[in-house]
């Protein structure tokens, strides 16, 4: 993030910030020290020491008792689960959380779990929906909005989008009230057209920013929109994280976060190449999505943005494309390996891929093609590149997959201009036989692109 695109949204929001007082937290049930939420604000924000999701976390379970004690401590647990910030994403455990919260009298809580009920197979795989008991629980959220429950409220806005086009004002309203009461995510959907300030074809996302502002400056009616604005600013100043991914030029980066133990933000840097990032985020319940979409587009962004000079990459960021793993089956020696992208590029600005094993015999040697094409013509894409490599101890068992170690193997650079890489295989040895399968025409010296063998993954 520049120095610029900090201090333009800073300066555009002034004039909204003056009147944005910090509104009181949802009302805080402890009767007792109030440090200890206090220390674990402080540790989720980074504030005195190094962000700490983890030790936020240890501090709002500790209060939350199971669900007996502290209500805001409680919530804020839930937040953390669910965000599977400081501590492992449970469906289960999130479940049981709001069940016990919902008997305490919190209708939200109700409401989700009348939701996640109507949706859960009973032991015969029935899924029995209850409609009775969803709009029962709808309707005390309802009056709890009205009330001016901020989470109530935020609870009622998402509710509304499934009501139809003239559900907006209702929508916004209660948003407006739950944002109030610096319910964050609430802002940012009073704010929803900033978050498309960072889409892979805008370039300049302060600029866009300020269009927006200026926008709802001009328009007279937008002054909630400019306070959720000005609200998010406040919060992303003071270190929250959720304040400042609602506003991209603000977006703190998913390494340092995931290193504060956000394993959201570690799947996220998954997806970007990370093997210890990603074995981080799926050892906290957190397993992203096969194509890595909202990584792909930030990371794009984000190199797009970026300044000329040594540390900005010549070509755009790779993003995993996993796969899972459908069962050893018999297959043909050409037929054995498929290839995936794994994320990231080598030194030699190669991207990395992932080789899988789905036959039902162990793959020992493998002798692989890489290809280079350009950009497209009239004429299809030109090949700039073919290099080859052998891997003499793959050692890649059955119905399994494995980083493709090709960086020591393939020396040269990527070609200059290159966008699309293709990976095929002209040579498999199986463990257990004495000779290895060698076919040519897999690997030919000129492979037109709209022609490529289809090893990498269907």
């Amino acid at each position: 993030m520049t120095a610029r695109r900090v201090l333009g949204l800073g300066c555009l929001l002034l004039a909204a910030c003056g009147r944005s007082a910090r509104a009181p937290s949802l009302a805080n049930t402890s009767t007792g020290d109030a440090s200890p939420m206090a220390a674990a604000r402080a540790a989720e924000r980074g504030q005195g020491g190094p962000r700490d999701y983890a030790r936020a976390a240890a501090i709002y379970t500790r209060l939350c008792d199971d669900g007996r004690g502290e209500l805001t401590a409680c919530f804020a647990l839930l937040d953390a689960v669910e965000m599977a910030r400081g501590v492992a994403f449970s469906h289960q455990r999130v479940l049981d959380l709001q069940r016990l919260l919902c008997d305490r009298g919190d209708p939200v809580s109700c409401a989700k779990n009348a939701w996640w009920a109507m949706f859960s197979p009973d032991v015969t795989g029935a899924v029995a929906l209850d409609f009775s008991e969803r709009d029962k629980q709808e309707q005390r959220a309802a009056e709890a909005c009205e009330a001016g429950d901020g989470r109530a409220c935020e609870w009622q806005g998402g509710q509304f989008m499934r009501d139809g086009d003239n559900s907006e004002e209702r929508r916004r309203r209660a948003y407006g009230t739950a944002c109030t009461q610096d319910q964050l995510y609430s802002c940012g959907q009073l704010a929803i057209e900033l978050q498309t300030c960072d889409e892979a074809e805008i370039e300049d996302v302060a600029a866009c920013e300020a269009r927006a502002l200026a926008s709802w400056r001009a328009s007279g009616r937008d002054a909630d929109r400019l306070d959720a604005v000005a609200r998010l600013d406040q919060a992303c100043r003071a270190g929250d994280a959720t304040a400042c991914d609602l506003v991209p030029s603000r977006r703190l980066s998913p390494e340092g976060l995931c290193r504060a133990h956000d394993y959201r933000a570690c799947s996220e840097v998954g997806c970007l190449g990370d093997e210890a990032a990603d074995a981080a985020a799926r050892a906290h319940g957190v397993e992203a999505d096969s194509s890595c979409a909202r990584p792909m587009g930030r990371a794009l962004a984000a190199w797009r943005l970026a300044p000329p000079g040594p540390g900005r990459s010549r070509f755009p960021p790779v993003v995993a494309d996993r796969r899972k793993l459908r069962g050893a089956q018999p297959m043909p020696p050409f037929e054995a390996v498929k290839f995936a992208l794994h994320g990231g590029r080598d030194r030699h600005d190669w991207p990395r891929f992932d080789v899988y094993n789905v036959g039902d015999r162990a793959v020992t040697e493998l002798g692989v093609c890489l290809y280079a094409y350009g950009a497209a013509d009239a004429h299809g894409r030109a090949q700039l590149a073919r290099v080859t490599a052998t891997l003499p101890s793959l050692g890649l068992a059955s119905d399994s997959r494995r980083l493709l170690a090709l960086e020591d193997a393939v020396t040269t650079a990527l070609p200059d201009g290159t966008e699309e890489v293709l990976v095929t295989y002209e040579h498999v040895r199986f463990a257990g036989d004495s000779k290895a399968y060698a076919d040519a025409t897999q690997c030919p010296a000129q492979l037109p692109f709209d022609q490529r063998i289809t090893t990498m993954w269907w």
